[in-house]
């Protein structure tokens, strides 16, 4: 008896610590970690805005992007809005973003709160290695863990013991270098190389050279980057991304909320006149595995893969999801329209 009494007071001790230190934590220092992974720029606007908007529009820097020559800075969300004036919209929005971290905050929205609908991004470019195995993912995957409905000190201790997907910069550089290496590209359409790697080199060795053989390299880089974000071909059996945008789904279904996928545009124009018919193809066929298997689902997919014209991306010098006034109304109309599914009662006053 006397050593069942001793550990369920040594049970009870560590509860109370773990009270107290949890609380202490929460009042004093949790705030302060967040902001130094810049996380309540999207959880304030969650927490403050969820029992008074009707609509959560989640995305990367594509959605504030705008050019110096635009008449409006408005965002694609705001112009969303536009055309339904009578909704309140509001935007989730942090640069470098991808469905892990939207994951985590819609799981934060609790089933009273009146916000009903969200349309989360779905970035092509970050299905594929090259931003799987971005630099900066340790602090996307610090972010989901700051966004889990867990006490803040058990997300201090993951955080310190680095209980996530930590990997150090060359590490992930080495995982993106052996994959692009490795993985055998398919497509119906002919390519130069079987991997993305071997892709890359035959660009560098046999294109864009002038007739006494100097290189362009400023249209070699691009065209060997366009390779990197964009030669991979999606398997929603295995690919993370999928698993991130599949719990989506599922939270979704759980807390009865409304869901749109907005498919980004690429700049398909140019990838096909730097690099060819195969890699513009085979972006073509990714946008395809992605509207199929999420409508599959029951998931409204926007497709806006080609809907932008090459001219209207703010980058012309690299694979951006940045687009210029013209670009940012074209998606949002595109969006205001599957809206209406879900807001049959509202004028879509930019029919």
């Amino acid at each position: 008896m006397k050593l069942l009494y001793k550990s369920l007071l040594g049970i009870l001790v560590t509860v109370i610590v773990f009270y107290l230190s949890n609380t202490l934590y929460s009042n004093r220092g949790w705030r302060h970690d967040l902001e130094k992974v810049d996380g309540q720029k999207m959880l304030d606007p969650l927490i403050e805005n969820m029992d008074s908007s009707d609509v959560f529009y989640f995305a990367e820097s594509s959605n504030f992007s705008y050019h110096k020559t635009d008449t409006s800075e408005k965002t694609i969300s705001e112009f969303i809005n536009d055309c339904y004036p009578e909704i309140k919209i509001t935007k989730i929005e942090k640069g470098g973003m991808h469905a892990g971290v939207y994951r985590a905050l819609i799981s934060t929205i609790k089933e009273t709160a009146r916000v009903k609908t969200v349309i989360v991004t779905m970035n092509l470019r970050s299905f594929g290695s090259n931003w799987i195995n971005a630099i900066g993912e340790n602090v996307n995957q610090e972010l989901q863990i700051a966004y889990t409905d867990c006490p803040p000190l058990f997300k201090k201790m993951r955080l310190v013991f680095k209980a996530y997907d930590y990997k150090e910069e060359w590490e992930r550089q080495e995982d993106f270098k052996n994959d692009i290496r490795a993985k055998k590209l398919k497509s119906t359409y002919p390519l130069p190389a079987n991997t993305a790697g071997g892709w890359d080199a035959y660009i560098y060795k046999n294109c864009y050279r002038d007739s006494k053989g100097v290189r362009d390299m400023p249209k070699i880089d691009l065209a060997c980057h366009n390779i990197k974000a964009f030669a991979f071909n999606i398997d929603t059996l295995t690919n993370p991304r999928i698993k991130d945008f599949d719990k989506i789904v599922k939270l979704c279904k759980e807390k009865k909320i409304n869901l749109i996928f907005n498919l980004l545009p690429e700049n398909v124009e140019y990838a096909d006149s730097l690099v060819g018919k195969g890699l513009s193809g085979m972006m073509k066929e990714n946008r395809a595995i992605l509207v199929r298997y999420y409508s599959s689902k029951g998931i409204t997919v926007v497709d806006n893969l080609e809907a932008v014209k090459g001219e209207d991306y703010i980058d012309q010098d690299w694979t951006t999801e940045h687009y210029k006034q013209r670009g940012r109304i074209i998606i949002a109309k595109n969006v205001a329209k599957a809206l209406k599914n879900i807001f049959p009662n509202y004028v879509n006053k930019c029919d």
